[in-house]
């Protein structure tokens, strides 16, 4: 290919300063593309949400019949809402049908689960 070409056909431009704006734009892409993210705390490691429920449930099996039933569903639920993404379990078992829920079809489901 001649010089005219490649020009043409972009490969590199005519100038030094066209080629150097390219290469800041691209840099300034690259750097507004790994912090455009959301950033936030990390979560807790799965070991600590494993443990966290598995000491709930161990606490409510030792103490099941002084709590009661009623109880023992009062202080696991919010052990099992904080361990489960329980609205992404409620889509995958609806399967695609859940696309065509109403929104309170949708929030009846989830609030359905534990």
């Amino acid at each position: 290919m001649t010089k005219n070409t490649c020009a043409e056909r972009g490969f590199y431009p005519e100038n030094r300063s066209a080629r150097l704006w390219k290469a800041i734009a691209f840099a300034g892409g690259l750097v507004l593309g790994l912090y455009s993210g959301p950033i936030h705390a990390a979560p807790r490691s799965g070991g600590d949400a494993v443990q966290g429920l598995y000491d709930a449930l161990l606490s409510t099996m030792r103490n099941g019949k002084a709590l009661g039933q009623s109880e023992r569903f009062t202080q696991l639920e919010p052990v099992i809402r904080r361990s489960f993404d329980i609205a992404v379990m409620a889509r995958l078992s609806v399967g695609p049908t859940w696309a065509s829920l109403t929104g309170a079809q949708r929030q009846q489901l989830t609030e359905g689960l534990p």
